[in-house]
């Protein structure tokens, strides 16, 4: 008989032990690592790995720590952090006697040891250590009484001793060995000999006592263990014997790549933990690929509440005040290293909870910059999320994603928001790189609801079941088209999905049209149920226990469910709330206090185009301004304040907004569309065949154009030119100071012919940078006799060209610096132009595919010149978030690298032909 291909698979589950991972002292001494890097700066150095766990020192070694196995290796003066295993008296000497600024995160537990260690032998008893012996934790404790410690690690070793019965003696306990191999030890110790100090207190440390007693109950429920730790963590290979001693099979999983597809035939109930230096990331890891063999159902097996929290103390010469959001000043937030740990608090323990989250935020947001304002207004709600919710087998997406940064928090990043949007650090967004628990990493609105249109259909199509796909959307995303698109499918299709509405009455401005009507009015239930979504709310989203009240009707609703919350942007920080511009939306490093921004960078490109628009728009009352609910940042407050009728907000509709433009310049009007160039990326359809198409004059005015930095990868403006330039009749100005920003913007309201686009970048605007003449629309910025190099750049550009040209005088090579002002079309003079030097080199912010660089090779080729041509962009790829010179840097452009590569073409006439070329090179 053929065997039923059809046949229910059997059920498979997951048991995941709790309490697991970080204990308080891992914790603690990583984020005293983590604090001494932000005080210090790198490198700071370890003295041996900081906890036994490869994942853990790789990510503190890739921000500046460096680790060392002595004293001796650390240079004299520097910062060194003593790990949480502790040290011996001998290696603080070391230390002092190099002048070190040591930082001591040994594991209060540890030194509690090596206290008793002390006590125990001044009577002049022998100390029985009990542990293994090349072990740090071991090497510490014997280090405080040398001359009067023994090391044994088993009842042999004990037998072994070559002392008389009556020799007094104490013992102590290490974390190396497993809880049961201990007391088997300590019992052969009190039968061996006469005269037995016992310790003053337990010693075992709790964690390991309680990761043990875990693999024992799992042991009981289940045939396989995985234990989720570093070949090197004796902890973790403890818990992995005590399964074998249990009679189950166990195995290490160091991280995903070692778990084994072969383990599970055959096995319908796996049991997960990990040790006590296991990050969550990894354990989330682990539950991922699991589920991808079907073992998707995940119970939790809780022996245990841990609720030990360590303080951060100073180091040991001239400790500086404990930076904000240190530990010292929480007393919940640092055992909350996963999302269950909040399952376990009382409704008061989350009220305090929800204020330190909040002075985290304000205090650290103040220092990084960041978006602190949508924060703020979703502590409450996000808690109440992970209460009810198992993240990340149930997902949990954010549309947008700077809504995340508690959910940041509560997933175990907590101490790394030091670090927020910093090269190296934590993203402003979800990022899939940093946890398991950030579904996607969007950070443009109204896109979330098709993801989880998109994922409860896969849910379906693959038999998954159990799993819930919850989306937080703000009221003013869902004035964006796409949201309406997959509500509609949702809806239409009745899939599983909580849509939690975080109705704050704002995106960056107040919400504006028709939804904000209806959403406060007195029936929003109506509104909603009539597209076939079962309505929950309006709740108070600043009330927690109301909040998981309506979560959990939710989460038992079987189909479409809205979860209407009522937050306020900025809550619990005055100056936020009352600011009335965009409650805080996104800040500059500021005082916490005063909310005044710590330092002033001047003019910024922003303010320098709305002020100049203002001026045109005196003088042409056909003149209008539209933003895509970024009226402020865009730089419109003023033009809407002078001219309301003339400013227009569609709300985040990007799309709506270029094709209304053109509807308003068919009817007669100037528009002029101000849109940062990333959002621009979303309405290419409608620039292209709804604008271009009809010649129409619209002006798009792209603020944020080039490398952003720290916002991250999706908020980069570095594909508008290579868009734009395949427009027909698309004109494209970049501006490389305000002088020219304003001239610029002249010219396009001017231009009756097709549309145009101005460009320029996020920041101050600098000094001008005047030309040393111009000629038929090129300003020659810096000319040279010899013809050897002549240099293009693009806008902002400019500046670092004339130092690339600086340094190449310097090696007598000869550089002309000509700004095109206008980048498209092709000034035909360049044409002219070319042919006189040895080799033309185009520099830009953009990608280099496509870009003027590009664009300026193929005129050129067509032209027939031969002189060879070559470029300086942004590579096809997504550059990590940092600041804009760090960034310009990664991609390589710095003028030092720059002016390397021309002096090489120049030198190597044969490297040319390695160069895009304009023309056939004879």
């Amino acid at each position: 008989m053929s065997p039923d291909t059809t046949a229910t698979p059997p059920h498979r589950r997951v048991v995941l032990a709790q309490p697991r991972g970080f204990c308080a002292g891992v914790h603690r001494a990583i984020a005293m690592t983590e604090r001494a890097l932000e005080l210090h700066g790198p490198p700071v150095y370890v003295r041996k790995q900081i906890v036994h766990n490869h994942f853990v020192v790789g990510m503190l070694e890739r921000k500046g720590a460096r680790f060392v196995d002595s004293i001796a290796e650390v240079p004299q003066g520097s910062v060194c952090v003593f790990s949480a295993h502790g040290v011996s008296p001998a290696v603080r000497g070391a230390a002092d006697e190099a002048s070190l600024h040591v930082i001591d995160a040994t594991c209060p537990l540890v030194s509690k040891v090596h206290q008793q260690a002390k006590r125990a032998t001044r009577d002049g008893r022998l100390l029985l250590l009990i542990g293994h012996n090349d072990h740090e934790e071991t090497e510490g404790t014997r280090g405080e009484v040398p001359n009067r410690t023994i090391v044994v690690e088993t009842v042999e070793d004990v037998d072994r001793l070559d002392l008389s019965p009556d020799t007094p003696v104490a013992y102590l306990t290490q974390t190396t060995l497993s809880v049961d191999d201990t007391a088997d030890v300590v019992d052969r110790i009190r039968t061996r000999f006469t005269d037995v100090e016992e310790p003053s207190s337990d010693t075992i440390c709790y964690a390991s006592q309680n990761r043990q007693n875990g693999i024992k109950s799992l042991a009981r429920q289940c045939e396989l263990i995985l234990v989720v730790g570093s070949e090197n963590s004796s902890n973790s290979q403890r818990m992995v014997d005590v399964a074998r001693q249990a009679g189950v099979r166990g195995h290490l999983v160091p991280d995903v790549g070692h778990l084994r597809e072969e383990w599970l035939h055959d096995v319908r109930t796996v049991g997960v933990s990990s040790g006590a230096s296991a990050p969550e990331v990894l354990v989330d890891q682990v539950l991922a690929r699991l589920a991808e063999h079907g073992f998707g159902q995940v119970d939790v097996d809780l022996t245990a509440v841990e609720d030990v929290v360590f303080s951060m103390p100073g180091d040991r010469s001239a400790p500086e005040p404990a930076p904000a959001g240190d530990a010292a000043a929480m007393r919940l937030l640092p055992s909350v290293r996963q999302p269950a740990d909040i399952r376990r608090f009382t409704v008061a323990e989350l009220t305090g909870l929800a204020a330190e989250i909040r002075r985290l935020l304000v205090e650290e947001v103040s220092r990084t910059g960041g978006h602190l304002g949508p924060s703020l207004g979703v502590v409450e709600l996000t808690l109440g999320l992970h209460r009810v919710f198992d993240s990340p087998t149930d997902r949990i997406l954010w549309d947008t994603g700077h809504q995340a940064y508690v959910h940041k928090i509560l997933t175990g990043r907590w101490p790394e928001f030091g670090r927020m949007r910093q090269r190296g650090g934590l993203s402003g967004y979800p990022s899939q790189a940093e946890s398991p628990h950030d579904i996607i990493e969007n950070s443009h609105a109204s896109t979330a609801l098709s993801y989880a249109y998109g994922m409860s259909k896969a849910d379906e199509v693959r038999g998954v079941t159990g799993r819930r796909v919850v989306v937080v959307v703000g009221d003013g995303s869902l004035t964006g088209g796409m949201a309406w698109e997959a509500l509609n499918c949702i809806a239409g299709e009745g899939r599983r999905v909580v849509i939690v509405l975080n109705d704050n009455g704002r995106s960056y401005s107040p919400t504006v049209g028709g939804l904000a009507r209806h959403l406060a009015g007195a029936e929003p239930n109506t509104f909603f149920e009539s597209l076939g979504l079962s309505y929950i709310g309006p709740v108070d989203g600043h009330d927690v226990v109301a909040v998981q009240s309506a979560l959990v009707q939710a989460s038992a609703v079987d189909g479409p469910v809205v979860v209407h919350t009522l937050t306020r942007k900025g809550y619990g920080y005055d100056r936020a709330e009352n600011d009335d511009v965009d409650r805080f939306h996104a800040v500059r490093p500021m005082d916490p206090v005063t909310g005044a921004p710590l330092s002033s960078s001047g003019r910024s490109w922003t303010s320098v185009f709305g002020d100049e628009l203002v001026r045109i728009a005196e003088k042409r009352g056909d003149v209008v301004a539209i933003t895509a609910a970024m009226q402020d940042p865009t730089g419109l407050s003023a033009f809407a304040r002078r001219f309301p009728d003339r400013a227009v907000d569609v709300g985040i509709a990007e799309q709506n907004a270029v094709t209304a433009a053109a509807g308003m310049a068919m009817a007669g009007l100037r528009p002029v569309v101000a849109i940062y160039s990333t959002f621009l990326n979303r309405a290419f359809d409608q620039v292209l065949l709804d604008v271009a198409l009809h010649s129409c004059p619209v002006v798009f005015v792209l603020d944020r154009a080039g490398v952003t930095g720290d916002d991250g990868p999706s908020h980069n403006g570095m594909w508008d030119m290579s868009l734009l330039n395949i427009v027909p009749g698309m004109r494209i100005a970049a501006p490389r100071d305000a002088a020219t920003l304003r001239a610029a913007l002249r010219t396009a309201v001017h231009t009756a012919e097709g549309p145009c686009a101005i460009r320029f970048p996020k920041g101050p605007v600098g000094e001008d940078l005047p030309a040393a003449f111009s000629y038929a629309g090129l300003d020659v910025l810096r000319p040279d006799p010899s013809d050897d190099v002549l240099l293009l750049p693009v806008g902002v550009m400019a500046g670092m060209c004339m130092d690339v040209a600086d340094r190449l005088h310097a090696q007598g090579i000869g550089v002309t610096v000509v700004d095109p002002c206008w980048i498209r079309p092709v000034n035909p003079l360049l044409r002219a132009m070319a042919p006189r030097f040895r080799v033309v080199a185009t520099v830009e912010d953009n990608l280099k595919i496509g870009g003027f660089g590009s664009v300026l090779a193929q005129d050129l080729r067509e032209a027939g010149v031969t002189t060879p041509v070559t470029s300086f962009g942004i590579p096809q790829r997504f550059p990590a978030h940092g600041k804009r010179a760090e960034v310009l840097a990664e991609c390589g452009l710095t003028a030092e690298v720059i002016a390397a590569r021309l002096a090489g073409l120049i030198a190597d006439p044969a490297g040319w032909l390695a160069v895009e070329a304009s023309g056939p090179v004879g």
